[in-house]
This record gives C-alpha cells, sequence and structure tokens, in this order.
C-alpha cells in the first residue's frame, strides 16, 4: 500500500520545497522501491547532485511521517551531499506500527545505499520521533548477536539477531524526544478516569481544570508544586494500566490461538471451530483519549524557553485536541502501544539507545520548540557516549525548525540549521571522502 504515496511524495520533492526554488537543475530526484530481508516493502526518494560524485549521503526516517522530503535532504544535494528519505511500511498508518518491524527497512534502505549506490558515509537525519527510532536501529546495529533485541514487546517477531543490520557513520537528532512511549506519558492526561469514556474526568487532575491553575490563552496558566506532583504521579498510574490494559488484549487472542493449535481442536463441533478461529483472528483497538496533557505547554515557567503558550500539535488551545477524535497516537492496536507508544514496554527509549551509540553525534533543538524542551535536549546529549558530540540549540526556531516565539529574529532559522549541519558533516566526512 505505500506506493501509492510515492507519487504524491515525488511532486512535493520537486514542486512544493522551497529549497529548491531556483535550483532545480542542480538536484535529481529517483524513487527507490525497498524490499526488506522479512519481505516488508518500503520506499525511499534519492536526492543527488548530478554535477558531484560525494560519497556521503544523508538519511532520514519517522515512524510514521513520509521523511522522503524532509528540510535536510534537496539543500544536502544542493550542497553536493546526497540525501535519502524513507517512507516506511507503516506510512500513515500509526495503529499498525511496530517498531521493530522498522529496523528492517531503514537496514533495507542503508544497504541499497552502500551497496548499490556504493556511498562511504551515512549520516542518520533523526528528527522529532525519528530520533528514538533512528538511535534504536544504530544501537541494534553495533550489537552483535544474539544480544540484540528477539522480540517485540509484545513477544512477536522479529527477532534482530537472524537479521544484517549495516552501521550508519554518524547521527543528527533535530529537535528529538526521549522516545515516542516516554513522550506519550509526559502528555497522558491523568484526569481520564474510564479508558473507554472520555467524559469521566477526575476533575482534581485536570491541567485544563480552572480550578488548578489553568487559564485561557493569551493569559498564562500556573500550576502548584502540589498539583504537578500529583499529576505527574497519576501520569505514571495511567500508564502502566494502558499496558496492563494491552497484554490482556494480547493474552485474550493468544489464549485461542492456543486452542487451535490443541490436537483436540479439530474434532471440535464446527460451530465452536469456527468461534474459536474468529477470535484468534480478532484484535480490539485501544482508544486512547487525553493524549495533550502536558503542565509545560501552558506553564512557561517550566522548563524555560523562549516558546509561545500552546503544544507542537494543538496551537494555543490543546485542551480541545486533548481528547478529540484525531489525536495524537488515539487508535492503535495493542501490539502497536507496546512497541510505539508506552513509556514502559517500548524498546525505543532515546536516552538508553543514544547511550550506546558511539559514532559523531549532532544534538540540535530550537528553543521556541512547543514539544521538546531544553532540560529534554541536554539529557540527550549527555546520555549520548560518543566522543565526539556536539549540542546546539538554533534560537527562535520551533519543531519544524520555522522562526517563532519573541526571539525569531530575521527569521533565518531554517537557514541556520542546515548549515550547521552541513559543516559539522564536512568537517568530518568531507576530507575523507574526496577523490
Amino acid at each position: 500500500m505505500v506506493y501509492r504515496f510515492f507519487i504524491i511524495a515525488f511532486l512535493a520533492t520537486v514542486v512544493l520545497n522551497p529549497c529548491l526554488i531556483g535550483q532545480e537543475r542542480k538536484v535529481d530526484q529517483k524513487i527507490v522501491k525497498l524490499t526488506a530481508e522479512d519481505g516488508g516493502r518500503s520506499y525511499g526518494v534519492l536526492h543527488t547532485n548530478p554535477d558531484s560524485q560525494s560519497d556521503i549521503v544523508l538519511v532520514a526516517m519517522h515512524p510514521r511521517s513520509d521523511q522522503t522530503n524532509h528540510f535536510t535532504l534537496a539543500p544536502a544535494a544542493s550542497r553536493g551531499m546526497a540525501g535519502f528519505g524513507i517512507a516506511g511500511r507503516h506510512l500513515h498508518q500509526e495503529a499498525f506500527i511496530i517498531k521493530e518491524e522498522l529496523m528492517l527497512d531503514i537496514a533495507a534502505a542503508i544497504r541499497y545505499l552502500r551497496n548499490d549506490r556504493k556511498y562511504k558515509t551515512v549520516v542518520l537525519i533523526a528528527h522529532s520521533g525519528g530520533g528514538p527510532l533512528l538511535t534504536l536501529y544504530q544501537s541494534q546495529a553495533t550489537t552483535n548477536s544474539p544480544m540484540r533485541i528477539k522480540s517485540t514487546p509484545a513477544g512477536d517477531p522479529p527477532n534482530l539477531n537472524n537479521y544484517d543490520l549495516p552501521e550508519a557513520d554518524a547521527v543528527v537528532t533535530l529537535a528529538s524526544h526521549e522516545g515516542e512511549g516516554i513522550h506519550n506519558e509526559h502528555r497522558l492526561d491523568p484526569a481520564v478516569a474510564d479508558e473507554s469514556n472520555p467524559y469521566l474526568v477526575d476533575a482534581s487532575l485536570d491541567m485544563y481544570n480552572p480550578d488548578n491553575g489553568y487559564r485561557l490563552p493569551p493569559e498564562e496558566s500556573h500550576y502548584t508544586t502540589t498539583f504537578l506532583k500529583r499529576f505527574r504521579d497519576a501520569q505514571k498510574i495511567r500508564a502502566h494500566r494502558l499496558d496492563v490494559l494491552a497484554r490482556s488484549m494480547i493474552q485474550q487472542q493468544r489464549h485461542y490461538q492456543n486452542l487451535m493449535k490443541s490436537s483436540d481442536f479439530k474434532n471440535l463441533p464446527l460451530k465452536e471451530r469456527l468461534e474459536i478461529e474468529r477470535k484468534a483472528a480478532a484484535m480490539p483497538l485501544m482508544i486512547i483519549y487525553g493524549t495533550e496533557a502536558d503542565p509545560r505547554y501552558m506553564d512557561l515557567s517550566l522548563d524555560p524557553s523562549d516558546r509561545s503558550l500552546g503544544s507542537n500539535t494543538a496551537n494555543t488551545r490543546p485542551d480541545l485536541r486533548n481528547r478529540a477524535p484525531r489525536g495524537a497516537s488515539r487508535v492503535l492496536t495493542p501490539r502497536a502501544y507496546l512497541s510505539t507508544r508506552s513509556g514502559i514496554s517500548s524498546n525505543a527509549d532515546m536516552l538508553k539507545n543514544i547511550a550506546k551509540v558511539s559514532v559523531p553525534t549532532l544534538v540540535i533543538c530550537g528553543t521556541a520548540d512547543r514539544g521538546i524542551y531544553p532540560s529534554t535536549t541536554r539529557a540527550i546529549y549527555k546520555a549520548s557516549q560518543a566522543k565526539d558530540k556536539s549540542l546546539v540549540f538554533i534560537e527562535g526556531a520551533n519543531h519544524g525548525f520555522r522562526p517563532s516565539g519573541s526571539k525569531s529574529g530575521k527569521g533565518d532559522q531554517r537557514t541556520q540549521t542546515l548549515n550547521t549541519i552541513f559543516e559539522w558533516i564536512e568537517e568530518r566526512f568531507a576530507k575523507e571522502n574526496a577523490p
């Protein structure tokens, strides 16, 4: 199904990317179909400069979104390098994402770039949720078998010890969070008292309740230390509750799958066999309300920066998106929840995985980001065990490195970001890749 989006992605790359205006003749794009070792299909778009023979390629990927047109790729090609954006097998299908399967899509892309295109230096561009994804990949690629991840958190394949995971040579994190599961936990609304009823709310835990300090923007909210502690403690309790719910759903399905394996199954009446088969195939979906509730959205004194009020996905009114039908991680299979959105079970823990990444690492974040805060970025940098690592804050840049907030200045945040990345890469790899 993923291929249906490649034409749109290609047109967006050529027509809509402002970095290509006036430079179309310097950048070529090629759509590449990829097949992973387990048969999973994905695709990528390779951006190249026909006048350059560089052996450096930037690789961008995100668990859910199409990265074939990531803002770093075409400019990298214009500068003389190459860029490769991956659209993984679960593109636009958040309900079914299994992070461990995406490891094999990344591996397929790097093999293609190294073996078919002969690039010597692969630099991972890990933007937002791409940070935990790509650092998980690099940490697994540098782990020797049989010490790699053997199954998903639900106990399903793939066993990463059975696959070829070629290593990258450097990592650039852009506005990365601490892992989708941990990030999700920090946004879970602990006021949701019943997972099946978004209207059943514990008002004493509701950060959007004026009695707890909430004020309607443009007025800033303020929360007491006592409330914040109760709020965070309750978030952890709800996160645990969701994990238990996901595992109970999976266990119920496995009960019927095991009945089908029983030697007595074929002797059961047809009606009973059909019921067991259908329940073995069925899997209830988790509907998770209240996923846009981080007090830092509304109280700028918490984790201070020059950001504006609100969140990256809901502007100044995250209270309206918090339980709306189209919210973050609203509908997921239990397996996808454990693999991607569980702060307890997911393997994509940014701080743990970047501690296993030893290649040169550049950590960048915008000071006006309304969802990734300075403390998170500094924690990622601190956790990195790379001997060669750098930390850069782009003043006045939002989550997409566009100008935002009180310190946006002349609005060249994206240009600053691109120059920072390219100069950092060239300083380390351009000479060794020179012909």
